[in-house]
């Protein structure tokens, strides 16, 4: 209903994804309709910063800020307007998610300036407003409420702690250790003898292009350094920031890292929750059937799943304020 910014005749399109076509009713229709409508109502509104009756009535903060934290650290070319998910538990609110389409970000093209490590992504349309695609009003529409920008601050500057997810030598630990597993296996070298990538221009690569594997991690860590930056110097810390972690909202509003993906004989649960509570924790495969499931006091937690089949799976995380969802891969 709402034309998005920089817009000339583009418009924003929902699609259902689940239920599938051949599932879904049309109460189900008309009640995702109705919601998201009144979502927008609220965003569009003069009051959409109240917090009672104002956008956060139907979204989920911390879901909304943890989206835009991760589409604007890896500078996504298609953030907010392509492969862009939503979905909403019963009894919850709705969130964006899960993250999905990262081929265009972390510096991998060029198109509408999306390799600078400096600018936003919601505002991809003041630079090309002709892209078929543009992100909906609500993005540049939370930039101006002052509490969540805030709330937004003091969660980025929580993860930028170290030994946090966003300390640079957390990531580039990681990195690191990804690329030795795969040189391990060899998996490098078939890779590229099977795609011979390199210097080859696919998706309007930055020049130089990188013309080795090396350098490609090299031009990725100079890239996420600089980003992040530049996001330290938008998201300075505001002062007498509340713990991270979950408020009293909603458990789906948590912080929940699950790991290692693919995981193989033991996947570990750790959830940041300054309530500590109850909680239900159960493993699902894709038929929905319960292979493993723990009641725990515990925020860290250990599955043994070395007696599950490979595949991919779900863990659920429930307690008495809701609930969240974590896709594993088991190998």
């Amino acid at each position: 209903a709402f034309t998005p910014p920089y817009a000339a005749a583009q418009t924003i399109n929902f699609e259902f994804d689940y239920p599938d076509n051949s599932d879904i009713t049309n109460a189900q229709k008309a009640y995702i309709k109705s919601y998201v409508d009144s979502f927008e109502n609220e965003m569009n509104a003069a009051n959409f910063q109240d917090t009672a009756n104002g956008w956060r009535k139907h979204g989920a903060v911390n879901s909304f800020i943890d989206f835009m934290i991760m589409q604007e650290l890896s500078k996504n070319n298609e953030a907010y307007r392509y492969n862009t998910y939503f979905y909403k538990d019963k009894g919850t609110k709705m969130r964006p998610g899960p993250l999905w389409g990262f081929d265009l970000a972390w510096k991998n093209t060029a198109d509408c300036s999306s390799s600078a490590d400096t600018g936003w992504c919601y505002n991809l349309g003041g630079t090309c407003p002709a892209e078929l695609k543009l992100a909906p009003f609500w993005w540049s529409k939370l930039r101006t409420d002052t509490l969540f920008m805030r709330e937004l601050r003091c969660r980025y500057r929580s993860f930028r702690q170290p030994g946090s997810p966003l300390d640079t030598a957390q990531i580039f630990h990681y990195i690191d250790s990804v690329s030795t597993r795969l040189n391990t296996d060899s998996a490098l070298i078939r890779n590229f003898a099977q795609w011979p990538i390199f210097g080859v221009p696919i998706v309007n690569e930055p020049a130089p292009m990188a013309s080795n594997y090396s350098t490609e991690i090299a031009n990725l860590k100079q890239f996420i350094k600089a980003r992040i930056a530049w996001l330290d110097n938008q998201w300075p810390q505001p002062t007498n920031c509340a713990p991270a972690g979950l408020n009293d909202d909603d458990l789906a509003e948590a912080l929940a890292s699950v790991y290692p993906i693919p995981a193989h004989q033991q996947l570990h649960i750790d959830i940041q929750d300054v309530n500590p509570r109850n909680y239900s924790l159960h493993l699902y495969n894709l038929q929905g059937r319960i292979v493993l499931e723990k009641q725990t006091l515990q925020q860290s937690n250990t599955l043994d799943i070395s007696g599950i089949s490979k595949g991919i799976y779900f863990v659920q995380i429930k307690s008495g304020k809701g609930s969240l969802v974590r896709k594993v891969i088991v190998e």
